[in-house]
This record gives structure tokens, sequence and C-alpha cells, in this order.
């Protein structure tokens, strides 16, 4: 797994590139919130490393630029919930929707202090998850990335294929 430096880089980057250009917010959306990912697993990999002033000045540098393109962030929520919903065509989906859910949980954990965080709302898409889960959700144990919280139920709850 990539330093927390390069991470915090990378993801700053994806933010500052936020321009109103829907279709390349929509790329930068997710390549951020895959890269959230990483980042939550680092910080949970290195508890001490979540209120360092690095981490601290990443948050608080790219919060007002979140808040500026939250039509973005909802743009890929609304994705992520389709997603959720539909038919599944191979056994490696599962793997993605739920690191995709994984995204969303980081992001909710790290930016809680925003007042726009609230709008991530999970209720639906969890009750979606927890339905497929019983059903539907294929995952072999190895795709779980190392350290993923067992709070991540979404990774847990999946059958071996």
């Amino acid at each position: 797994m990539p330093a927390a430096g390069s991470i915090l880089a990378s993801l700053r980057e994806d933010v500052e590139a936020l321009d109103g250009d829907w279709d390349a917010d929509r790329l930068h959306v997710r390549d951020f919130m895959d890269g959230i990912v990483d980042l939550g697993l680092r910080l949970n990999g290195e508890p001490g490393l979540r209120g360092s002033e690095e981490v601290r000045g990443f948050l608080s540098a790219t919060a007002p630029a979140m808040e500026a393109h939250l039509g973005a962030f909802d743009s890929w929520l609304l994705g992520l919930e389709s997603s959720a919903a539909e038919l599944f065509r191979s056994d490696d989906e599962w793997a993605g929707l739920a690191r995709r859910r994984s995204a969303l949980e980081f992001l909710r954990d790290l930016y809680r202090d925003e007042w726009w965080i609230d709008r991530f709302d999970t209720e639906d898409l969890d009750g979606t998850l927890r339905m497929r889960c019983r059903e539907d959700a294929l995952l072999d144990p190895a795709q779980v990335p190392d350290g993923m919280p067992r709070e991540h139920w979404w990774w847990f709850c999946a059958q071996a294929p």
C-alpha cells in the first residue's frame, strides 16, 4: 500500500481538478473515492496518523472544494446505489461494489465534522446490500483488502464462489 503522503497528494490532485466539467468531474470523483479506501485502510493500520497535522491539513484543504462540487459526489453516490440494485453479470462485481461502499464509509468518517456529510445517507443503500448479500453476493475471501474493518460488513457477508 502506498505511503500516506502519496495517497494524500493524489487525493488532493483529484479534488483540485474539480472544475464543473461534468464528465471530467465524474472521473475525478471516482478516482478520489477509490483513493479514499486506500487512505482509510492506511489510517486504520496506523491510528496515530489520523490526528496528524498532515491528515488534518488535507481534510481542511479539501473540504471546501468538495463542498463546491457536491453534485459530482451526489452523482457518484447515485451510481453506487444503482449498481447495488442491478443484476450482477460476473462473480467479481460484489468486490467492486463493496470497495465503493467502503469508500463511502471512509468518506463519512473522515469528513464527519462537515455540515454536508449527512447528505451521504446509507440507510437505503445498506438495505439493498443486506438483501443482495443473502442471495447474490459472491466474494473470494482473498479479495477482502488487508486491514478492512469488520464494521464494513458488506465485505464479510458474501459467500465464497
